[in-house]
C-alpha cells in the first residue's frame, strides 16, 4: 500500500511555506530606522572631529615652523622661512590662505593664522580655526569652543 505522505511532500500552507509577512518586513525596516536615524547622526559628529584634526594639526605645524623662523632669524616672516603661504592641511580639509587674506597675518613680531575649511567640509559648524602668536586659539562658527579645539 502506498501512503499519500511521502518524504518529498510538504503540506501547502504550512509555516515554512509561507515566508515573510509584510508585518514582519515592515518592522524590520522600523527597526532599521531607528538605528540609522541614531547611528547616522554620531558617524557624522566622529567625521566633522578627525577633520578638525586636521586644521588643529595644520595650524600648530605652521605656528612650530613660524616660531622656529622667529628664532632662527629674529622675524616670523623673513625671507628664509621654510613656513610658506597659502598651506594646506594634509588630508586636504584645510587650507590657511596666503598672508593678508581672510584674516592671515603673518609679520615681523606676530602672526595671525586661520584654517578655513575646505569641500565637503566647509559648512563645518567651526566655521574657520584661528591661532595666533600669543596662542590665543579661537574659531568663526557657531559651535561649542571645546568642541572645536
Amino acid at each position: 500500500m502506498h501512503s499519500h505522505r511521502s518524504a518529498g511532500c510538504r503540506r501547502i500552507g504550512s509555516r515554512a511555506e509561507r515566508g515573510v509577512t509584510l508585518i514582519e518586513l515592515m518592522l524590520v525596516v522600523v527597526i532599521l530606522g531607528i538605528i540609522l536615524a541614531v547611528a547616522i547622526p554620531s558617524y557624522m559628529d566622529q567625521t566633522s572631529k578627525v577633520r578638525r584634526q586636521d586644521g588643529r594639526e595644520l595650524l600648530l605645524n605652521m605656528a612650530q615652523m613660524l616660531e622656529r623662523c622667529y628664532t632662527t632669524h629674529g622675524s616670523f616672516n623673513d625671507a628664509n622661512c621654510n613656513a610658506s603661504l597659502p598651506a594646506d592641511s594634509q588630508d586636504g580639509f584645510y587650507r590657511i590662505p596666503a598672508s593678508g587674506t581672510s584674516g592671515v597675518d603673518v609679520s615681523a613680531n606676530s602672526f595671525d593664522l586661520v584654517a578655513v575649511p575646505q569641500g565637503g567640509h566647509a559648512g563645518d559648524d567651526c566655521g574657520n580655526l584661528t591661532l595666533s602668536s600669543t596662542g590665543a586659539r579661537g574659531r568663526t562658527g557657531s559651535a561649542d569652543m571645546d568642541n572645536c579645539w
